[in-house]
């Protein structure tokens, strides 16, 4: 879990942080030979999860936004937007 609060503004905006560092960086350094990708989202999901925060938006979106990240189509930081729009606390 994550306590410290001055990575960012707030938890929220450095949990998204974070989370997009593990979507981006394992899609982008491709350290396994197949499922990057897919391999990427569930560590990204189950860092959020850890953290009590989820994504509120379907797979395909997130599908959408593996695929712009794996041809560097979107900066870290319109993704942490992205994410940042769609996190939610979980109940």
């Amino acid at each position: 879990k994550i306590k410290a609060k001055k990575l960012r503004k707030d938890i929220k905006e450095s949990i998204a942080a974070i989370a997009c560092i593990y979507w981006n960086e394992i899609i982008i350094n491709h350290p396994f030979i197949d499922g990057n990708k897919r391999t990427s989202v569930e560590v990204m999901l189950n860092f959020l999860h850890s953290n009590n925060f989820r994504i509120k938006c379907e797979m395909n979106s997130l599908i959408y936004m593996s695929l712009k990240i794996a041809n560097k189509d979107i900066p870290q930081e319109k993704l942490i937007a992205w994410v940042l729009e769609k996190l939610e606390a979980r109940k």
